[in-house]
């Protein structure tokens, strides 16, 4: 059992760290990177709702959240301070965490030729859903909360409204 359960997280591990490695690269060279700050106390669901009004709602949600703001991130420092905060909570964690996935966070980095990675944070569970162009949606990763304040910090410089806060404070 304890063979198979180190042969999972060595090949968990590798797998995300590799993730991670070229989410990183991509974000740092990418065209367009946008900051998003989210409501995920308003996410979409396509149940009730016809084509036309989702099409019409698109604009102001991300990944089913309601966007309360975001910011083009065109300095070079800020954006590395976010993907290097970022990076740092994804090695710094190996917990599954908790299961509520209530995204406050969004980022869409975008090259010239089209090809885009979303990631949608939610700090509380420490979960990240990865999204792009060519794939729906690909692996997860885990974060720690650790990013949680630069990420605040970025939007508030902007001007961004902050997401509701965390953990009922």
């Amino acid at each position: 059992m304890v063979a198979v359960t180190g042969l999972f997280y060595g090949v968990y591990f590798f797998s995300a760290g590799a993730t991670m490695a070229r989410q990183r690269n991509f974000l740092l060279s990418c065209d367009s990177f946008t900051l998003y700050s989210l409501d995920p106390s308003t996410r979409l669901t396509t149940d009730d709702e016809t084509p036309e009004q989702l099409h019409a709602r698109r604009g102001r949600h991300f990944h089913k959240c309601r966007i309360l703001g975001q910011t083009n991130v065109k300095d070079v420092a800020t954006r590395a301070r976010l993907v290097d905060a970022l990076h740092q909570g994804m090695k710094g964690t190996w917990s599954f965490g908790i299961m509520c996935f209530s995204p406050h966070h969004g980022i869409r980095a975008q090259n010239k030729n089209g090809k885009y990675l979303d990631l949608v944070i939610c700090f509380e569970c420490q979960k990240i859903e990865n999204h792009t162009n060519t794939l729906a949606k690909i692996a997860g990763v885990n974060t720690t909360q650790e990013p949680l304040e630069i990420f605040n910090q970025a939007l508030k410089a902007a001007g961004v409204p902050a997401p509701p806060a965390l953990f009922g404070k």
